[in-house]
């Protein structure tokens, strides 16, 4: 029984032995029973608040860059960069006619080497953003960019038609208030980095067709077009667009665009017999998914159990399905459902417990639902942040709790509170 793995900063609430602790944020390292693998490098931010990469076939345990917290394992979906030059704003992939002055190697940035550069306004119209043509498809994309304040404080991003007139979706730097500015499907959000840096992102479903992708400084109600005289400048780096409806880790390219390829966490074999209890137990765990569905529209997997099929399968996810994000499937037949849809880009607590025609389930120590005609699948492994295919988690995971018993609804809402 794995019952010392990972038991750094974690206490059961009761005196019962869970058999399984995986406490990533605690930590920061896998258990050598978990295969991991990644066919690319990845980035994340290292503790020291500094965006790095990980080799690769190597977790990447991420930490808040603006407070440092530990924020545990980040597993991602497979995503690709499609802007080129994603940092070299000097070339001659991007502009597209407009006239911003665009200056290399200005500043220190998110990465802590001197390769963050800077826009500067021109007195013309049109004259404070950089631009990059996209043939786009009708499905969501998320563009996004770091940015830090240089003497002008309003930030617009565009994605194709993601404009009213001449509005476009844009923060205030001073403020980090968000406007959409009536775009309809527009959702513009901002994270705060290190050192005054700042990433914001757009996401937006837009005309299929060649259109183009807009970074850069607009006026105070969010217009482009607006002249703001020559010498307003903004900090930008690390440029991306991607075919998701969230932003994930940034992924540098030059001549091309570049994949990154999804994590992939998994326990099988005895790794996974030695703690894992057939007919009862309880499975917590505390995550932050990034949206409420991943790439593939069904909704995220915090934790994935199964016989290597769907057909037999335990899951916690992020969004409703059959009813409910503690689910189970016996032969292909749904056995239980509980509990309601998470909120995206919050850490949230959630334990399920499970026997025969006995589960229950609590979310950040909320009312327990029950349901009390159910069987209960045999499997074989478990995956973290991924169920099979086309479930993909995207954002952390702080830590995985196993109980080879069912727990009470009290103790499941002590301990998700």
């Amino acid at each position: 029984m794995l019952r010392n793995n990972g038991r750094h900063n974690f206490r059961s609430p009761f005196n019962i032995q869970p058999s399984l602790t995986l406490d990533f944020a605690g930590t920061q390292s896998l258990d050598s029973k978990i295969t991991f693998t990644r066919s690319t490098i990845a980035t994340y931010f290292n503790s020291s608040g500094v965006l790095v990469n990980s080799a690769i076939d190597t977790p990447r345990f991420s930490f808040n860059p603006a407070t440092l917290e530990s924020l545990g394992l980040l597993r991602e979906p497979q995503s690709t960069n499609l802007i080129l030059n994603s940092q070299d704003f000097t070339n001659a992939s991007w502009n597209g006619g407009v006239p911003c002055v665009r200056t290399a190697n200005t500043t220190t940035s998110p990465d802590g080497t001197s390769n963050g550069s800077t826009i500067t306004s021109t007195n013309a119209t049109y004259g404070g953003f950089i631009r990059f043509y996209v043939v786009y498809t009708a499905i969501p994309y998320t563009a996004s960019i770091y940015v830090k304040k240089g003497n002008w404080s309003y930030f617009g991003v565009r994605i194709a038609g993601s404009i009213s007139g001449n509005l476009v979706p844009f923060v205030n730097l001073d403020t980090l208030a968000v406007n959409n500015n009536g775009v309809s499907g527009a959702n513009i959000s901002i994270v705060a980095a290190k050192d005054g840096w700042y990433r914001i992102s757009l996401t937006y479903t837009p005309t299929a067709g060649a259109s183009v992708t807009d970074f850069g400084m607009v006026d105070s109600n969010g217009n482009q077009s607006t002249n703001l005289g020559a010498g307003q400048y903004t900090y930008i780096y690390g440029s991306q667009l991607e075919t998701l409806g969230f932003s994930t880790s940034y992924i540098k390219t030059a001549a091309s665009s570049v994949t990154r390829s999804a994590d992939l966490a998994i326990m099988t074999g005895s790794n996974f017999s030695s703690w894992y209890n057939q007919s009862q137990g309880t499975i917590y765990c505390e995550g932050n998914p990034m949206a409420l569905n991943g790439p593939t529209g069904n909704p995220m997997t915090f934790i994935g159990i199964s016989d290597t099929t769907i057909n037999n399968e335990i899951r916690l996810s992020s969004n409703l399905t059959n009813g409910g994000i503690f689910e189970s499937a016996t032969s292909g037949v749904s056995q239980f459902a509980l509990g309601s849809a998470v909120t995206p880009n919050t850490f949230t607590k959630m334990a399920g417990a499970y026997s025969l025609n006995n589960t229950s389930f609590s979310k950040a120590g909320g009312a327990v639902t029950t349901d009390t005609s159910c069987t209960i699948p045999t499997v074989s492994q478990m995956e973290i942040g991924s169920l099979l295919t086309g479930r993909d988690f995207s954002g952390n995971i702080k830590k995985i709790v196993y109980y080879p018993q069912p727990l009470t609804s009290n103790q499941l809402q002590a301990l998700t509170t």
